[in-house]
C-alpha cells in the first residue's frame, strides 16, 4: 500500500497514517425521569485494533534529525507503507488514545452523548466488518492519515478509507471441524398407514376360471311303471324325481382382511464439520431414516408393498440471524429471517430400499436404515456473501440458526402435509 500527496505551496508538517478498528453500539430506551417519559441514549465504543505508523519525514531522515517538524517543498509524494492485522483483537491491550475529546462524546442523530468509559473486555479473533445493523451496532476498520501542520491557525488535514475486513479461519481449525459429524434428528409416524399392494392368497374365481367338470349320472336299471306308480305315486312325482339336480352354488368369497400399520421413520441432516461457507451449495445432507429392516415394506414376490413409501412434498430452509448488543447497562437482541431455500417437490422415498446405515437407534442401539434426499433439490439455499461469520467481541455477538422445515405425505396423492422440522 502506499499514500500520495500534492502540495501546491511549501509546508512545515508532519504525516502518521492509523490503523483503527471500531466496534460501536447504541441502545435507546423509554425511561421515567422526574415523572417524564424520557429516551435515553446509552453508547459504548471499543477499539478493537490500532496501529499508528509515522510515514513522513521518512525513517532515515528521524535516525538523524530530531525536529518536530519538516518543510515539504510543492510537488508530489509517495509513500510506501505496510500493515500487519493480528489474529486477535487487542482492544485491552492497544495504545489507542482514550482521553480525547471525541472519545468521550459524540454526535447521535444531531444529539451529543456521552460516551461511557468501557471495563468489559472480551479476548478473541478479531471480528468481521458489520454494517447491517444500521446505528445500533457498528464494526468498521479504516485507515486514517494526519497531516500535522506546525501551524496553530490553520487545522490539520485529515483522510480516511475504510475497508472491509472478513477473518480467516486457520487450516487447522478447518481439517479438525471437517472431521467432526453432527446430527440434527426429528421423528415421526404415519399413523394407520395401508399397503398400496395386498396380496391375495385366496384367489376368487374369474369370468376366464374353467368351470369344474360335473360326471353323467350313472345308469340305472328302470322300473317298470306299474311299480312306481304303485308304491310312489303318481307319474308327475316320478318325473321331477328322475330330473338331475343342479350342484350346490359354492359360496362367494369374502374380500381379504387388510391390516393398517404405523410407519415410523426419522427426518435428519447431517453436518460434517461446524460451519458453513457463504456463496457455495450447502455441505450438509438431508436424510429420511427406518428403524424397521425394508423387507418389512416388502411383499411375497419381493417387490414393494407400498407400506414403507414416503412422499416429500415440500422443503423450507431458513437462516435466522441473531445479535445480542450491549451498551453499558442495556442489552438488546435483533433477530432477522433469511429464506435460503424454498421448493415444492413430489419426490417418492420408498424404506423398502433404504440401504443400511452408520447411524444408530439411539435407544436400542441397533442400525438405521437410510435413504437420501438428493441434493439438486436443496443445492440452491446458498448463504449470500453478505452475511458475515459468527462472531462474539466486547459489546456484540452474532450467531446464526438454520432451520430446515419438510413436508411429508404418506400416500402421493393426499393434501394432508406433516411438516417436520
Amino acid at each position: 500500500l502506499h499514500t500520495a500527496y500534492r502540495r501546491q505551496r511549501q509546508m512545515c508538517i508532519r504525516d502518521r497514517i492509523k490503523l483503527e478498528g471500531v466496534s460501536q453500539s447504541i441502545i435507546r430506551k423509554k425511561e421515567w425521569v422526574k415523572k417524564k417519559e424520557k429516551t435515553v441514549t446509552k453508547v459504548e465504543n471499543h477499539t478493537l485494533l490500532y496501529e499508528a505508523k509515522t510515514i513522513f519525514p521518512p525513517k532515515n531522515i528521524r535516525k538523524v534529525s530530531s525536529a518536530k517538524d519538516f518543510t515539504l517543498t510543492p510537488g508530489e509524494y509517495e509513500y510506501d507503507f505496510e500493515f500487519k492485522l493480528p489474529y486477535n483483537s487487542t482492544c485491552e491491550t492497544n495504545i489507542a488514545p482514550k482521553n480525547g475529546i471525541t472519545n468521550k462524546f459524540q454526535i447521535v442523530r444531531t444529539n451529543l452523548e456521552y460516551v461511557n468509559k468501557a471495563d468489559l473486555h472480551v479476548q478473541g479473533m478479531l471480528p468481521p466488518s458489520l454494517t447491517d445493523l444500521g446505528d445500533l451496532a457498528q464494526i468498521n476498520y479504516f485507515l486514517k492519515v494526519t497531516v500535522k501542520r506546525a501551524s496553530l491557525i490553520k487545522p490539520n488535514i485529515r483522510k480516511i478509507s475504510p475497508f472491509r475486513f472478513v477473518p480467516f479461519d486457520s487450516v487447522d481449525h478447518i481439517n479438525r471441524s471437517n472431521r467432526e459429524l453432527n446430527f440434527l434428528r426429528r421423528e415421526y409416524v404415519f399413523k394407520d398407514k395401508i399397503p398400496e399392494i395386498i396380496a391375495l392368497f385366496n384367489k376368487p374365481a374369474g369370468i376366464n376360471s374353467p368351470v369344474p367338470k360335473q360326471s353323467p349320472p350313472s345308469p340305472q336299471r328302470r322300473s317298470s311303471s306299474f311299480l312306481k306308480t304303485l308304491f310312489f305315486g303318481s307319474w308327475d312325482d316320478v318325473s321331477q324325481q328322475q330330473q338331475p339336480q343342479p350342484p350346490p352354488t359354492p359360496p362367494k368369497d369374502e374380500p381379504p382382511t387388510i391390516t393398517s400399520y404405523d410407519v415410523p421413520f426419522y427426518f435428519e441432516a447431517r453436518f460434517h464439520g461446524l460451519f458453513q461457507t457463504v456463496g457455495k451449495p450447502p455441505s450438509y445432507r438431508l436424510y429420511v431414516l427406518s428403524k424397521a429392516n425394508p423387507k418389512k415394506y416388502l411383499g411375497i414376490d419381493g417387490e414393494s408393498s407400498g407400506l414403507g413409501a414416503i412422499y416429500l412434498k415440500s422443503l423450507k430452509i431458513d437462516l435466522f440471524i441473531i445479535s445480542n448488543i450491549v451498551s453499558q447497562e442495556f442489552k438488546k437482541q435483533d433477530m432477522k429471517l433469511i429464506t435460503l431455500c424454498q421448493v415444492s417437490v413430489s419426490g417418492k422415498l420408498d424404506l423398502a430400499y433404504a440401504r443400511k446405515s452408520k447411524a444408530i437407534n439411539e435407544q436400542t442401539g441397533s442400525a438405521l436404515h437410510e435413504l437420501e434426499i438428493p441434493q439438486s433439490v436443496f443445492s440452491n439455499a446458498i448463504i449470500p456473501y453478505s452475511v458475515v461469520p459468527s462472531f462474539k467481541t466486547c459489546n456484540v455477538q452474532r450467531k446464526y440458526k438454520l432451520k430446515i422445515t419438510a413436508g411429508f405425505t404418506d400416500t402421493k396423492s393426499s393434501k394432508k402435509i406433516q411438516e417436520v422440522e
